[in-house]
Order: C-alpha cells, then sequence, then structure tokens
C-alpha cells in the first residue's frame, strides 16, 4: 500500500448508522477527539481514529486509546509500522515506536498464506488482534477493512475492536 497523502484533525467525530426501513440503526456511540485520514490511492480513503466508549479503557489514564488520542494530538508526524503477529508488534515496541497498527495483508499472508483479499474473517483477524494488543503496552491500531459488511456488521466490528483491545481503528471507503 502506498500512502499519498496524511492528515489528521482534532475535534469530536460521531459516526450514525443509518438504520435501514426496519427501525434499527441510529447513533453508535462512537466519539474520537483524534482522527486521521490516509489517501492510499486516487479513491480509497483509510480513516484512522482512536476509539471511545470502552469502560475498562475510560477508567485508565493510561489506556492504549487515552494513550493515541495523546499522541495524536500532538504536533508533529508520528511513525507507526505495521505488525501481523505478537512478536513484530514487540518487535515494534522494543524499536522504540509509540504506537503500531495491523496490517490485514499481513495477517492474511501469515495465517492463510494468502493475500487479503477477503478470505480471512472478521473472527480470525478480531483472534490475531487480541493477541497483538495483550502482548505490547503501545497502542495499536487496527486494520478493519471495510468494517466486514453493512451498518450493522460495522457496529459489531467496532464493539469486537474495542473489546480485543485496540486503540484505534482504520476503515476503508470500499465496497464488499
Amino acid at each position: 500500500m502506498k500512502v499519498l497523502a496524511v492528515g489528521s484533525v482534532s475535534g469530536t467525530v460521531g459516526l450514525t448508522l443509518g438504520g435501514g426501513g426496519g427501525g434499527g440503526g441510529g447513533p453508535f456511540p462512537f466519539k474520537s477527539s483524534s482522527v486521521s485520514f490516509l489517501r492510499t490511492s486516487k479513491s480509497s480513503l483509510a480513516i484512522a481514529a482512536s476509539l471511545a466508549g470502552n469502560d475498562a479503557s475510560s477508567s485508565s489514564s493510561s489506556s492504549p486509546a487515552k494513550l493515541l488520542r495523546r499522541l495524536l494530538d500532538s504536533p508533529g508526524v508520528h511513525q507507526g509500522p505495521a505488525c501481523f503477529d505478537a512478536l513484530s508488534a514487540k518487535l515494534v515496541q522494543n524499536a522504540g515506536f509509540q504506537f503500531c497498527f495491523t496490517s490485514g495483508f499481513s495477517i492474511s499472508a501469515s495465517r492463510l498464506a494468502l493475500p487479503d483479499t477477503g478470505l480471512i474473517s472478521y473472527g480470525e483477524i478480531l483472534d490475531q488482534g487480541h493477541l497483538i494488543t495483550q502482548a505490547v503496552s503501545i497502542p495499536v491500531i487496527g486494520d478493519a477493512d471495510n468494517g466486514y459488511g453493512n451498518a450493522m456488521n460495522l457496529k459489531r466490528t467496532l464493539k469486537g475492536y474495542v473489546a480485543a483491545g485496540f486503540a484505534g481503528i482504520i476503515l476503508e471507503d470500499q465496497v464488499s
């Protein structure tokens, strides 16, 4: 993946999941004080946001989500290499980086020996992410592809990533 441009904004971002004709939907409690936009191609934009709403992380002043928000709010360019398992995340941390992110391609390649073409499941990515976040004390941003489906799937994805210990999430604006 070639990153063409990186930018960030401060403020509060709310994500509202629109419901279909069957009720449901409505606002989902997703708020972020820091959002980064990564343009990966002319037609693709990934959004990285620190996750809020995890009661366990909200009570700790040094939770991964709060550390990530603080880092994204600070001036300058912040480098965080990709990781694909607990060992690679440990190596990133031991090299002195302040955060890392999971790479869907790398996880798919290491678990299945296949490219990131939708063959690895949400559950497999979440399982790997949980192992990664438990291995390090630095914030980990999770690659959530396109949210694994429609708006209701995105709601489930966000809850799962928070529960797995991710400090942030990257969503792509691609259609499944």
